[in-house]
């Protein structure tokens, strides 16, 4: 590489600084820098707290001395939760925390998360008290949030005792006393459910949904980031894909568009590259996992002490939403499913098709004309119904992955005349 001049090196160091805090896209957020020298972006989140764009998650096998090492790096940010069975180890955390020479408690932005079995307000006090008592926490917690909403088949060892919104409560409770200095919540995919947390007394101040190049998510970003609040992702790198999508290469790190961008721009990978542009572009806060010192080192510093990227770099990966390849193996719970209706239905009106959400709402997905059909990936548990344009019901039905992997039901005139083929 050719050296720099002294003059080029001011030069470069001006247009670097200027450009990252202008955070394009971000909300509420607003400038700041660590002391180290390739300075992290920050956002101020709608309470007036400051954190780093940039944190430590904590889950992918980190362990306390991984923890260590990302805060000998820089990092003062940490993303964990109670979820040890997901690969979390809260514990560790904290006593890294506290075993480390390199910072003080008051230094670091600590998050961690209630278990969706945990829902309802006796089962989230235990756990937020439960979190509160770890020592390396020192008596508080700089942020919390629900893991999810909902617990699903496979996901809990036992059924909630209560909803998000009862646990909504309890942080309000908790955040109400100091003990807890933010809340929000994981996989807001909706903006129904963004209103209904919008009504809460203290509305979140971050939500965390899974964001990658493969999967950008505009229309709820937008409109969350467009409340005032932090947008956060997980899986940023892209190991959703890997872990539960049925491919078995990181599409992500493995993108040939993405390592010869990073390649152009002199940096270590992807992962650099696709860190910047959610930060610098979006003003999105990302949690990369490592256990590799080198490796955080780079996500924290590396991401951002190469010239910014340009608007036709950014280009690219905005161009990359929706193009993941195909998995490569199947997944046991989806159904690719059809919908059609009987003879004398088709002579009629349409019917009107619709998904049921985990809250019993009834979200609309298409329509059933005459001699058509309604076609769908779907998974074992989802639940629809079929109503005439009246709004007579006409069928309910649930997803079974017992039934193959195609299922063709016949919807008919209401009388309990549902037909599998």
């Amino acid at each position: 590489m050719r050296p720099f001049h002294a003059w080029s090196l001011v030069l470069v160091t001006c247009i670097i600084s200027m450009y990252m805090f202008s955070l394009a896209g971000a909300t509420d957020a607003s400038t700041g820098t660590t002391d180290d020298s390739s300075v992290v972006p920050t956002a101020t989140l709608s309470n007036g707290l400051v954190i780093p764009l940039v944190g430590l998650g904590c889950a992918s096998g980190v362990r306390k001395s991984h923890v260590l090492s990302a805060l000998e790096a820089g990092y003062r940010y940490l993303d964990t939760a109670q979820a040890y069975q997901w690969g979390y180890h809260e514990r560790d955390v904290a006593a890294a925390i506290a075993e480390s020479p390199f910072v003080t408690r008051q230094e670091i932005f600590v998050v961690t998360k209630i278990h969706p079995e945990n829902l309802g307000v006796t089962s989230t006090r235990r756990a937020i008290e439960g979190s509160l008592q770890q020592a390396g926490f020192g008596g508080y917690l700089d942020g919390i949030l629900i893991h999810k909403p909902r617990c699903w088949p496979g996901a809990c060892s036992k059924d909630p005792e209560g909803t998000w919104q009862e646990s909504w409560k309890v942080l309000e409770e908790y955040y109400d006393k100091g003990l807890v200095k933010a809340i929000g919540i994981c996989d807001v995919d909706n903006e129904r459910m963004l209103d209904e947390l919008m009504q809460q007394r203290i509305p979140p101040h971050i939500i965390q949904n899974w964001f990658d190049p493969f999967h950008q998510t505009h229309d709820i970003r937008q409109a969350i980031q467009a409340k005032g609040i932090l947008f956060q992702a997980y899986s940023t790198l892209g190991t959703q894909w890997k872990h539960f999508r049925g491919l078995d290469q990181n599409p992500v790190l493995t993108s040939t568009t993405l390592t010869d961008m990073a390649h152009r721009h002199g940096v270590p990978g992807p992962a650099q590259v696709v860190i910047q542009w959610a930060v610098n572009k979006y003003g999105i806060s990302v949690l990369p996992a490592s256990t590799n010192p080198q490796r955080q080192a780079d996500n924290l510093h590396a991401s951002f002490s190469f010239v910014p990227m340009n608007e036709q770099d950014f280009e690219v990966l905005d161009q990359m939403d929706g193009t993941a390849p195909a998995p490569s193996r199947p997944d046991p719970n989806q159904v690719a499913m059809t919908f059609t209706t009987t003879t004398r239905r088709q002579e009629e009106e349409v019917v009107q098709a619709f998904w049921v959400d985990e809250d019993g709402q009834e979200v609309p997905v298409g329509t059933i004309e005459a001699n058509r059909e309604l076609n769908m990936n779907s998974y074992h548990g989802h639940a629809f119904v079929f109503r005439s344009s009246a709004g007579k019901l006409l069928l309910e039905h649930t997803v079974s992955r017992n039934g193959g992997r195609k299922q063709t039901v016949v919807v008919g005139d209401g009388d309990n005349d549902e037909e599998e083929l």
